[in-house]
């Protein structure tokens, strides 16, 4: 049986290669049982046998769990190390083939890059502000203050660039930061919205994408595009949520 702090560190795995709620709890269950049939899962789930069998081909895609031969069919966990290794391998070589497609679908010329996790995030968006010479825009919960990033930010605006940030939340845990970028020369505004979703683009010529779990940030996977027609469809999309925002003095 997995202890309550493995299964915290379990679950945080789960979410960040996307499996859903429903299949983690049947996975979770999983590992601290004997093999289960449709049956058996559907009463401890409290769900349809029907249902459960969408959850198993997801978890068995992902090499969490298998299928025992034999009737009735059960379905049994593998080992934990070995469940999450096989798994990791099979996500890494999914978001390799995303990343191949991607690239292979894109127009000659054009450059689209896939970036996993909080930090690169950040470094990707250290290095692009670096390069910009007339407008950073940003759509996000709020930047982390950091000495590197807001040195960033400082050289960018000493250049003349123009920095416009939307913040998604605005409360008191957060006004310290907001202030300080305030000081720094960053224009910002207030633009209420559920987390999870970041916008940045630079000099309307690169466009950063970033998704997140809401409840787990460091869960993120971004994609950096000079596509022109993503590049402009969301600095349209901007510009409406930046005159839509609400100014913080």
């Amino acid at each position: 049986m997995i202890e309550s702090n493995e299964t915290k560190h379990v679950e945080k795995y789960l979410k960040s290669i996307g499996v859903s709620n429903d299949a983690a709890e049947m996975y979770q269950h999983l590992l601290k049982s004997k093999p289960q049939t449709m049956s058996q899962l559907a009463d401890k789930l409290q769900n349809f046998p029907s249902a459960n069998y969408r959850l198993a081909y997801e978890l068995e895609d992902l090499g969490l769990i298998h299928k025992l031969s034999g009737r009735p069919m059960r379905y049994e966990a593998y080992p934990l190390p070995l469940g999450i290794k096989s798994s990791l391998n099979l996500h890494q070589k999914s978001l390799q083939e995303l990343v191949g497609t991607l690239t292979t679908s894109q127009q000659p010329g054009e450059h689209i890059e896939l970036v996993v996790g909080r930090q690169e995030m950040y470094t990707r968006y250290e290095e692009l502000a670096a390069q910009a010479k007339q407008e950073i825009v940003l759509y996000a919960i709020g930047i982390a203050f950091s000495k590197s990033l807001y040195a960033t930010q400082k050289a960018a605006i000493k250049r003349g660039v123009s920095i416009r940030h939307a913040v998604q939340q605005f409360k008191a845990e957060n006004y310290y930061i907001i202030n300080k970028w305030q000081h720094a020369g960053v224009k910002v505004r207030h633009a209420p919205s559920e987390r999870g979703f970041h916008l940045m683009i630079f000099d309307r010529k690169i466009l950063l994408l970033s998704f997140s779990d809401p409840e787990n940030t460091e869960n993120r996977i971004s994609i950096v595009t000079d596509n022109k027609t993503a590049v402009n469809l969301f600095m349209a999309q901007f510009q409406t949520i930046w005159g839509g925002a609400r100014e913080i003095q």
